[in-house]
């Protein structure tokens, strides 16, 4: 299959994502002035942001807060989200056509606020990019396809009042179909959540979905 011709995928690694290097003081080690040493940014990082999570209607929300431009003014931030294997070591940060996933950020004064929404069968995806045989990679890109097809069907009519039978028969096999998938995700999946500073990586939570 051609399926994930235009897609991106970037792997990071655990321990290199969340023990990043900190930037270093420029000054010399017996220097009484502080001011031009650079400021620890895990430490801020960690101190400034919270990471909260619910899981709705098969898609995954994400929400971060955070005050680290008020600590770090000039700081050029992005927020990136890894798919992994609950306890794997490394992750998959999927962009590409219509599975990048696009934040909504929202800053009020030094408070930001950021969402991130996406589908649960984004673990088919990371899971195919980490599978070595072709029938692994053929059942995960098929999953995924499905996925996307059944969920797209669900999403159109779970809020419709006045559904026709044919309507409700698809509602209804759609939602088992998409529950099957379902199960097979919840329990193995973990998701890593992360806030890019000036292109490093800072870890700010992991979530097991």
């Amino acid at each position: 299959m051609h399926f994930f011709a235009s897609i991106f995928i970037v792997v990071l690694s655990l321990c290199a994502a969340s023990c990043v290097d900190d930037y270093e003081g420029q000054g010399s080690s017996d220097s009484k002035d502080k001011q031009d040493e650079k400021p620890d940014i895990a430490t801020i990082v960690n101190s400034c942001s919270s990471c909260s999570s619910s899981y709705v209607d098969y898609h995954v929300n994400i929400t971060i807060d955070h005050t680290i431009l008020s600590k770090l003014p000039n700081a050029q931030l992005t927020y990136v989200v890894g798919h992994a294997e609950r306890g794997s070591s490394t992750c998959q940060v999927i962009s590409g056509g219509n599975y990048t996933i696009i934040p909504t950020v929202t800053t009020t004064g030094n408070r930001t606020s950021v969402k991130i929404k996406f589908p649960f069968y984004y673990y088919f995806m990371a899971k195919r990019a980490e599978a070595t045989s072709y029938v692994d990679k053929e059942y995960y890109s098929n999953a995924t396809v499905d996925c996307e097809m059944y969920l797209a069907s669900y999403m159109a009519l779970k809020d419709k009042s006045n559904m026709s039978a044919s309507e409700r028969d698809l509602y209804n096999a759609v939602k088992r179909y998409l529950n099957d998938y379902q199960n097979e995700v919840r329990g193995s999946y973990t998701v890593w959540v992360y806030i890019s500073i000036d292109g490093k990586n800072y870890l700010v939570k992991s979530i097991n979905i």
